[in-house]
């Protein structure tokens, strides 16, 4: 290289460049520099050696007009070399030009990278609104993430996005959103294990580090599934670890890439950032299901403590599957009741929009497992349901049953692996509650009991005290058989009219007799059924005749057409009674000599101003029975104390303080009231108001006709007592049947095994030696399903229909009750 060339050259290059940071120059054809401008020797030999530049001249001196950028000792130079021809036509030199850009090039670099961060600050800042927004209209966390991956995927194209969440336990990542990746790959990537090494989102879980695998084909970490990320395209993977505020691990967002490369930092900072919006979602959703949880448990336990009795039970299972729905999805939940000793369960659970109760004499072992051990059990596919045995539809694919105390809940889904461990904790949330309703339907339980046992032992004081009045009528109903009877004896003379009072004094004493078991029968259950209060009052009418003292002066003023009321007609006996006994007591007390009680009832229509507080809301109509005495009366101290339990003004021995307690409590229970205004030496009344149901015909009783006592097929007999089969035989034999006869349990069960083919009804009595009735119906049905069975029985009960039989027999029954009954069982009873 030259320092110079000619003077004229160099007046050239002087002339036309005068500009710091240019280099001008001239190259002739044989190589020789002259330089204008520029800077020392030094940096000027770095320039005219750049193997660009050489290359450039070589170029434009063969002709070729061209323009470069090159970087020399870290400054940026553009370059022009124009080809100058000589008078031959030829190019003689090249005359270039260098402009120093660097500056230049620098600020346009920091002005696209300043605008490139703009556009993701922007980007992020558009996408965490749109995910804050997606929240606050409360889209599902599902959603929201699948939302999240596809901005970032349009943001930046060459990526595919999936966001996994840790599981309750800390053992797993469930997959949360992977909308852009394909079904078989997102399947068997669900439930990835966080540990070190299994892939690189269960390692960065684990680490809480961001993992980058720049090549899954050769990575250690994908070792046991690059076959199944190559068949996913998938080809590079960094996983980033999603934190919550308190820098707890919440999961993993994975940026995946069809060519095997690490991130650039750009890419790094996208990554980073969608995390941390990922972040904020899983945790606000997190807070908001933790908040819903507490929410719906809150509004069980408010269900819970308003269970009053047993039968609220029923609805607390209802309230307890609405409510779990609200925050765990599931396709069927049901609740079982669970009797390990017994080998039974009750279930309730939902039917076509009904919730209906089932109970079982068996417990299937998957259940049996549960209520044992205490540990939720988790069938989380086919092949665990089938290898626990358990019967459900074909469809259902996954299984979770979670104890409580007394049974488990279960709940089912259509899909395996449905659900995660967080959900199976809420269910367990809720069946601690549950555990809560169960030990309360068992205190409600008990209470009835004991509620059950004060009432019979009131009613076995009301007996007591009815015992010595009924006695008297009773021998002198007897008095009436015995010497009707007798006088036809000593005449040796028919006297219908005597037969007529026998037989009129027989059903007055069996109807006493009759009364009186009713009113001390233990009460099993309630069983609300509609009412004709009008018979119920009748009844306790004639106890009251039948037992009271003839002085007090007994009337009555009851419609025939009073409306029926729904309740148990048994502890309705047994109010009245109650109440018309205190009033018989009244007026003994006094000594009056005139004591009068009456019982009379009415219809009232009430509004919400006639009700007490508490059925404010229940105005309509009313029956009204009112027991009235003109007995001792009550001051105001003894009448604000007459319903307490164990309240007595009666002397020790003589009162139990039960009657008026248990009064209260029955009426309350059938949604009336009751009221009590007394005064000193003025008498009581007592009113009792029960709500009316709508009006309900009761048939009229239908006489007997000849052809309906009559026919001709086949009956057999099982009585042992001999005096009332000899009877029925026979005038069974005269109306026309084939009668077939067993003396006993066995007996009976002989004759039908043999016979059973030509029997047509069976008259079966349920207290047998030998073979219990009940027993023996048994062994009837076993044989032949399809028998018509007729019970007699003097144990008040029984019930047809829980027996399961066609008719009932309550002894004493006249002849033309069951000559009836045995031919409307037979061929329909009349209309």
């Amino acid at each position: 290289m030259r320092e110079s060339v000619s003077d004229h050259a160099d007046e050239r290059l002087n002339t036309t460049f005068s500009n710091p940071g240019l280099i001008a120059y001239e190259v002739d054809g044989e190589g020789h520099w002259t330089f204008a401008q520029g800077g020392g020797l030094e940096e000027l030999e770095y320039y005219c050696n750049h193997p660009e530049i050489t290359c450039a001249l070589r170029r434009a001196m063969e002709g070729q007009h061209q323009v470069l950028e090159v970087e020399v000792q870290g400054r940026i130079w553009s370059s022009t070399y124009v080809p100058c021809k000589g008078a031959d036509g030829t190019v003689a030199s090249v005359f270039g030009t260098a402009y120093d850009i660097t500056e230049h090039k620098r600020a346009s670099e920091e002005l696209a990278l300043e605008k490139k961060v703009h556009e993701r600050t922007r980007f992020l800042l558009d996408s965490r609104n749109k995910i804050l927004e997606l929240m606050a209209s409360g889209t599902g966390l599902k959603h929201v993430l699948h939302e999240l991956i596809r901005t970032v995927e349009a943001y930046a194209p060459e990526v595919r996005g999936s966001i996994f969440l840790v599981d309750f336990k800390r053992e797993r990542l469930r997959l949360g959103a992977a909308p852009s990746l394909p079904d078989s790959f997102n399947l068997a990537v669900d439930r990835t294990p966080i540990r070190m090494g299994v892939g690189c989102c269960g390692t960065a879980a684990f680490t809480g580090k961001r993992t980058i695998a720049e090549k899954i084909a050769s990575h250690p970490y994908w070792e046991s599934a690059r076959d199944l990320a190559a068949g996913a395209g998938l080809e590079a993977c960094w996983s980033e670890p999603i934190y919550s505020s308190d820098r707890e691990v919440l999961g993993t967002f994975a940026f995946y890439l069809s060519e095997p490369r690490g991130p650039v930092q750009e890419e790094i900072e996208l990554i980073t950032q969608s995390a941390d919006i990922a972040g904020i979602a899983i945790e606000r959703d997190r807070a908001e299901r933790a908040m819903r949880v507490n929410t719906v448990l809150q509004q069980m336990r408010i269900e819970v403590l308003h269970m009053q009795k047993e039968d609220d039970w029923f609805g607390v299972c209802l309230c307890f599957l609405r409510e779990l729905r609200k925050v765990v999805s599931f396709n069927k939940g049901s609740i079982s009741l669970v009797d390990l000793i017994a080998g039974q369960h009750t279930t309730y659970h939902f039917h076509e929009g009904k919730m209906l109760t089932e109970t079982f004499d068996e417990v299937p072992s998957s259940l049996r497992q549960v209520v044992a051990t205490g540990i939720p059990l988790y069938r989380r596919n086919r092949q665990d349901i089938d290898a626990h045995l358990d019967r459900v539809e074909p469809e259902i694919m996954c299984v979770v049953d979670v104890p409580f105390q007394g049974g488990s809940i279960a709940i089912n889904a259509l899909e395996e692996y449905a659900f995660a461990a967080e959900e199976i904790a809420v269910v367990e949330q809720f069946a601690t509650v549950l555990s809560e309703a169960y030990r309360r339907l068992q205190d409600l339980q008990a209470l009835a009991q004991k509620e059950s046992q004060l009432r019979q032992a009131q009613k076995m004081e009301a007996i007591g005290q009815l015992t010595a009045g009924m006695a008297h009528n009773f021998n002198n109903r007897l008095m009436v058989v015995s010497s009707a009877v007798e006088s036809m004896i000593l005449t040796r003379k028919y006297d219908l009219r005597n037969l007529e009072l026998a037989l009129a004094s027989t059903d007055q004493a069996a109807e006493m007799v009759r009364q009186l078991m009713l009113f001390s029968r233990a009460e099993k259950m309630v069983h609300v059924q509609p009412i004709p209060l009008q018979q119920v009052l009748a009844g306790v009418i004639d106890i009251g005749r039948s037992t009271f003292d003839r002085k007090i002066t007994l009337s009555e003023a009851i419609p025939t057409d009073l409306p029926l009321v729904p309740g148990d007609r048994t502890q309705l006996e047994q109010v009245f009674l109650n109440l018309l006994l205190n009033a018989r007591d009244a007026v003994a007390e006094d000594n009056a000599s005139a004591p009068e009680v009456q019982l009379a009832a009415k219809v009232a229509v009430l509004e919400d101003r006639d009700l007490p507080a508490d059925l404010a809301t229940r105005h309509g109509e009313y029956v009204c029975v009112q027991v009235i005495d003109n007995g001792i009366g009550m001051n105001e101290e003894t009448q604000n104390r007459a319903f307490e339990p164990f309240f007595t003004t009666k002397e020790v021995g003589e009162g139990t303080g039960l009657g008026l307690a248990t009064v209260y409590a029955i009426v309350k229970e059938h949604q009336g009231w009751i009221e009590c205004v007394s005064q000193e030496r003025a008498g009581t009344t007592f009113s009792v108001y029960l709500p009316v149901r709508e009006h309900e015909i009761v048939p009229d009783h239908i006489e007997p006709t000849a052809s309906m006592l009559c026919g001709t097929e086949t009956v057999l007999l099982i009585e042992d007592e001999d005096d009332v089969r000899s009877l029925l035989v026979s005038s069974l034999r005269r109306y026309g049947y084939s009668v077939l006869v067993g003396r006993d349990g066995l007996e009976g069960l002989e004759a039908f095994q043999q016979e059973w083919k030509h029997i047509d009804l069976v008259l079966l009595d349920l207290s047998l030696p030998k073979r219990d009735g009940l027993d023996v119906l048994a062994q009837m049905r076993a044989l032949n399903p399809a028998v018509k069975v007729i019970v007699s029985t003097g144990h008040t009960e029984h019930s047809a229909e829980a027996i399961g039989v066609l008719a009932l027999l309550d002894k004493p029954y006249r002849l033309s009750q069951a000559l009836q009954t045995i031919h409307d069982v037979l061929h329909g009873a009349p209309e």
